[in-house]
Formats: structure tokens, C-alpha cells, sequence
């Protein structure tokens, strides 16, 4: 009897399709009513926007309705894989990973530089950003739980936050300005930190996505040791942190892309 009670708990999650890049996966759950809707949705000058797959589910899991959304409008299937297919088309993979990369940087810099390192591609700044740079250190030296909120300002193209947890995990989410086409960045994983290499902490973010513009979204891992200090890295340490490009709009590269990280 518990073995079927357990597989009916777990029979009834719905599964979803995935939301398109800039969009939020919402959930409104009508138990009263005998079902469960999940929707995408984005959000355009303070407007709430349907855009992507909507789906309604039974209380057992089972799909009941499914439709397509583009911009609040309802499209056919074929229309919507059309609209996604044409915006992978027009991707330059190898330019917009060497944009992505630059992006990266400069976000990673921003969260304990208190000066800036100029960038050569990007009008990108965090030079009037709330200075975490020392908290951050004590943090991280500490092996303390600490949140650090950014907030857009003149001199500050980031909003958002990110938090290092028991000495250990670190995650953030954030929005973008700035930095061409890309205008958002989540990132979640672990770090190392030994007293004995003080200026270095070892990476291992897993799960990464930079997206933007034109629904592109670039999935990435970040490996390696990363310095804390801004500097010309030693391009021939194999163990420096390397941003490793994996996916772009659900595609895998088709060429080994990654690049030093700072």
C-alpha cells in the first residue's frame, strides 16, 4: 500500500515546456476548480505579457488545454516553434560568445572591485554601485552567509542580488544594462576558499544563463580559480577560471567555446 500511495503522490506532477528566454514561468493553482494552469509570461513597461507556452492540468497531472502565445496573442503551434526557429537563425554564435564572455566579466568584477576595469566593447559601469567589495572579502575569508542588493543607478547598470552561504554556496540573479543585447544574468554553485591562497577562491558554478534580446539565452558554467584582484591573468595556468559556453537557445556549441575568466 505505500508503494502505490508514493507513486501516485508523485504521478500527478504536471510536466511543463520550457519558457522562452525573458520570460517567468507563472502557476495558478485552481484546486477549487479541479485543475492547474501554467503559463509564461515577461513583463513590458510595467505590463504583464503572456508569452509562450500555456497549458491547463487536471489534479492528476493530466494536460487539458494547450496553446501558444506571442506577445498576448494567441498563434498556432507551427507559428510559435516558427517564431523561436527564425531567432536561432539569426545568431552569430562565435561574436555573440565573445560578447557574452565580456558580459560575464564585467558582472563578476562588479561584485568586489571597488574600481572598475574599462571595457573596451561595453558603456557597462558599476563605479557608482553600492562598494560590497569589503563585506564581500570579510565574507568570503570568513566563511559567512552574506546578501548584497544592487539597485540601477547613474553609474550602476546592474539590479539584482547574489548571496555566498556557509562558507560554501553562491547564487545571484540580476538585471542588465548597458552591455549590448544582454539584459539579464542568473548563475548558482559552490566555491572553495583556502587561507592559503588569500587572493584566489575556486569556482564551480553549474547552472548559468545569460539572456537577452532577440530570446537569446547562452547557457555557461564557470570552473576554476578566480582572482581577487583585478589583474592580467596567466593565460597559461591551467587551473585560472574559464567561463564554458555549453548551450545557445537550447542548441549545443558546436565548437569548444570558453574563454579565461577575467
Amino acid at each position: 500500500m505505500f508503494i502505490l500511495f508514493f507513486y501516485f503522490i508523485f504521478s500527478i506532477v504536471p510536466t511543463f515546456a520550457n519558457c522562452p528566454p525573458q520570460t517567468d514561468l507563472v502557476t495558478v493553482d485552481l484546486a477549487k476548480f479541479g485543475k492547474k494552469i501554467h503559463f509564461c509570461q515577461k513583463v513590458e513597461n510595467g505590463m504583464h505579457i503572456k508569452h509562450g507556452p500555456y497549458e491547463e492540468f487536471n489534479l492528476q497531472g493530466e494536460s487539458k488545454k494547450k496553446e501558444y502565445y506571442l506577445n498576448n496573442q494567441v498563434v498556432s503551434e507551427e507559428e510559435y516553434i516558427k517564431s523561436t526557429s527564425e531567432v536561432k537563425k539569426t545568431i552569430d554564435t562565435d561574436n555573440i560568445s565573445k560578447q557574452a564572455r565580456e558580459v560575464i566579466n564585467l558582472v563578476f568584477q562588479a561584485f568586489y572591485a571597488a574600481t572598475e576595469k574599462p571595457s573596451i566593447f561595453m558603456n557597462f559601469s558599476h563605479k557608482f554601485c553600492i562598494d560590497h567589495s569589503q563585506r564581500f572579502f570579510i565574507s568570503i575569508y570568513r566563511g559567512l552567509s552574506s546578501g548584497f542588493i544592487y539597485k540601477f543607478l547613474e553609474g550602476c547598470d546592474l539590479q539584482g542580488s547574489f548571496q555566498i552561504r556557509n562558507g560554501s554556496k553562491i547564487q545571484g540573479q540580476f538585471n542588465l544594462r548597458n552591455v549590448g543585447e544582454f539584459t539579464q544574468i542568473k548563475f548558482n554553485g559552490n566555491y572553495k576558499y583556502d587561507s592559503k591562497s588569500p587572493k584566489e577562491i575556486d569556482l564551480d558554478i553549474t547552472e548559468a544563463v545569460l539572456s537577452g534580446e532577440r530570446n537569446i539565452e547562452i547557457l555557461f558554467l564557470v570552473k576554476g580559480l578566480m582572482t581577487l584582484e583585478i589583474k592580467q591573468t596567466d593565460s597559461d595556468n591551467p587551473d585560472r577560471a574559464r567561463i564554458i559556453f555549453t548551450k545557445i537557445n537550447g542548441v549545443e556549441f558546436k565548437e569548444n567555446k570558453q574563454f579565461l575568466l577575467f
